[in-house]
Order: structure tokens, then C-alpha cells, then sequence
């Protein structure tokens, strides 16, 4: 068995269709890994499933709902995925070199669900992180009680590099991180627009076919 967990997260407010797609590519990814969910409303998947009741949908209760998933985990390695987001199994099989720093790939494109538009933001976002159990768990614990005092803090972990420090790394295959009606995080500028990408090609064929894309073989 893999010595990374990887903790899914959900608010349950994603759209049926959307999460239905979502999941079932998450399953095929994440096959040799265990797989811990956290949600608001039970949910049918994973070898574990914690159900927090309704929390609501804040960065607190984000923050929390990692902490139920990453606190029981018993493999060195915790890989976060969000409920919005089509993974491929490289990026889960894909194991930090060092246990000190956040590892976040950059290696995702933004997709349009309606349209198929695929844009491209460099960027180190939560849903692309890959990190030691322990270092997860002391910053993780540090942006609740931040929040708890009402102080900011930013979404993601290792931005701060006083505290902790977020490094980049990119698989060879890109993760989608599906643009819809309801994302908890604004959509980022970019220039870079197009319908067809390496390995996955034009979007709107898995949409509407719902057909597997094949996960690296």
C-alpha cells in the first residue's frame, strides 16, 4: 500500500452531475492509495468516511474538515483533493523529497464545465498539495486558531515563509480543476485559452460522453 492518504474534502454543495464525474475519476486515481472523506452529509466512497454534520461553508470549516482527515491518517504522506477536481494517478503516486516544505504541483489547468474552455494560471493552490502528515497537521492547526481569533490568514499552506515554505513541483500530466456556478475560490486571470490539451484533448467529450479518460497506464 502507498504511504500517502489522500483526504477528500467536501462541502456538499457541488453540483450532483459535476461531483458524480468528479468522483469517479477520483476512484480510478487514487486505487493504490487510501482514501479518507470528509463531508457535511454522508457519502458512499473512500476507506473511511467522517460525516461533521452541517458546519457551513467557510475557510474555518475547510480548515477543520482537513484536520478530521489528515488526524487519522496513518501513512507519512498526505495528498488533499478537493470535490472539483479530475486527478490523475501520477500526481498521487508522486512522493515529496524532503518532510519540511508544502509541495503544491502547478502542473493543473482551470476548465469551464459549460463551455470546455481550458485556461492556464501558474499557481500554488490547497487541492494540488502533497506534504508530510505532521507538517499538515501543526499549520493546519495554526490557521484554525488564527481564524478562531478573527485574524486573516491566507487559504494555503507554506506561503508564509516564516513559518513554513511552499515549493512548486509538475507531473508530466496535467490535473483539471473544473470551473462551475459555485467554486469557493474566485476564478484567476489568464491569458493563456485554448479547447485542447496534452492527454485529455478537448473537454467537452468526457463531459458529455461521461467516458473515462485513461489514468496513466
Amino acid at each position: 500500500m502507498s504511504d500517502t492518504t489522500v483526504v477528500y474534502y467536501t462541502d456538499g454543495s457541488l453540483d450532483k452531475e459535476i461531483e458524480e464525474f468528479c468522483v469517479g475519476r477520483l476512484i480510478e486515481a487514487a486505487y493504490f492509495h487510501r482514501t479518507i472523506c470528509v463531508s457535511q452529509k454522508p457519502i458512499g466512497f473512500g476507506d473511511i468516511n467522517i460525516c461533521v454534520g452541517d458546519i457551513g461553508r467557510s475557510r474555518l470549516s475547510l480548515y477543520k474538515q482537513i484536520l478530521y482527515g489528515v488526524a487519522i491518517a496513518d501513512t507519512k504522506y498526505i495528498a488533499l483533493a478537493e470535490h472539483d477536481v479530475l486527478y490523475t494517478s501520477e500526481h498521487f503516486n508522486w512522493t515529496p523529497p524532503t518532510d519540511r516544505k508544502f509541495y503544491y504541483n502547478i502542473n493543473h489547468w482551470l476548465v469551464d464545465w459549460n463551455t470546455g474552455q481550458y485556461a492556464y494560471s501558474r499557481r500554488k493552490v490547497l487541492s494540488m498539495m502533497i506534504a508530510d502528515k505532521n507538517l499538515i497537521l501543526r499549520a493546519v492547526k495554526d490557521k484554525i486558531s488564527l481564524l478562531e481569533k478573527n485574524k486573516e490568514t491566507s487559504k494555503d499552506f507554506g506561503k508564509n515563509p516564516k513559518s513554513y515554505r511552499a515549493v512548486a513541483f509538475r507531473t508530466a500530466v496535467s490535473n483539471l480543476d473544473i470551473r462551475h456556478e459555485n467554486n469557493f475560490s474566485r476564478r484567476p486571470k489568464s491569458n493563456n485559452r485554448c479547447y485542447n490539451i496534452f492527454y485529455w484533448g478537448k473537454f467537452e467529450g468526457h463531459r458529455n460522453e461521461q467516458n473515462d479518460p485513461v489514468f496513466d497506464r
